[in-house]
C-alpha cells in the first residue's frame, strides 16, 4: 500500500540513500563515504532551499520524495548538514561541489533565457530505483501538481534522468541545451526545462 505524508526529520538518512542510488553519487564522488556525503549535502540544500516536501510510503518502506518550492514563501526547513567525516579528501569534496554549482548556474540561465516566468518549482523528485515501476513518481508528482493548483510550475532535468515521465504527464518541454556533462565529461548531455501548461 502507497500513502504520502510530509516529510520527517527522521526521514533524512533513507532520503540521503535515495538519492545516493539515483543518482549513482558513490561513482561519481569517487567513494563510498564521498557519495553518502555529498548525496547528504545536495539533499538538505535542497529542502532548505524548498517550501514543502512530501515523502512516499511504500508498506512501511520510505520509496521516494517530492520537494517544491512556491513562489516567494520562506522555506520552512532548516536542516543542518552533515559535517564531513575525517580523512574525507576535501579536493575531491570541492570538485564535485564546484560541478553541482555549475549545473545550477546552467540551469538558471536555460530559465532566464527562455523568458518564460512561473509562480513554482519543482526541486526534487526522486523514487529508489528498486521501487521504482510501481507508479510512486506518478503520485509524488501528482501530490506537487494538487499543491500547486493552478499556478505554473517548472522544473530543470536532464539526459541522465528519466526526463520522458514528465512528457507523459502533461509537461512541455519549452528549452533545452546541449552542453559538456559536468559530471561524466565524455558523456552526451542535454539540459531541459519543463514547464506545466
Amino acid at each position: 500500500m502507497l500513502h504520502i505524508r510530509p516529510i520527517q526529520k527522521g526521514d533524512l538518512d533513507i532520503l540521503t540513500q535515495i538519492v545516493r542510488d539515483v543518482w549513482e553519487m558513490d561513482s561519481l564522488c569517487g567513494s563510498e563515504e564521498a557519495g553518502r556525503y555529498l548525496s547528504n549535502e545536495y539533499l538538505i540544500k535542497t529542502l532548505n532551499h524548498s517550501t514543502s516536501a512530501q515523502v512516499a510510503v511504500m508498506d512501511g518502506q520510505i520509496a521516494g520524495l517530492v520537494a517544491i518550492r512556491e513562489g516567494e514563501k520562506l522555506p520552512p526547513f532548516s536542516f543542518e548538514r552533515e559535517k564531513a567525516p575525517a580523512g574525507l579528501g576535501q579536493k575531491e569534496i570541492q570538485t564535485m561541489r564546484d560541478h553541482m554549482t555549475e549545473y545550477d548556474r546552467s540551469c538558471q540561465k536555460l530559465l532566464q533565457d527562455s523568458g518564460y516566468e512561473f509562480e513554482g518549482e519543482i526541486t526534487l523528485l526522486a523514487v529508489s530505483p528498486s521501487l521504482q515501476g510501481h507508479g510512486i513518481g506518478v503520485k509524488l508528482f501528482e501530490k506537487a501538481k494538487e499543491q500547486f493548483g493552478h499556478r505554473r510550475f517548472f522544473l530543470y532535468t536532464d539526459t541522465s534522468c528519466h526526463y520522458q515521465f514528465y512528457d507523459h504527464r502533461g509537461m512541455k518541454c519549452l528549452a533545452k541545451k546541449q552542453k559538456e556533462n559536468p559530471y561524466r565529461k565524455k558523456a552526451a548531455f542535454l539540459l531541459f526545462l519543463y514547464g506545466s501548461q
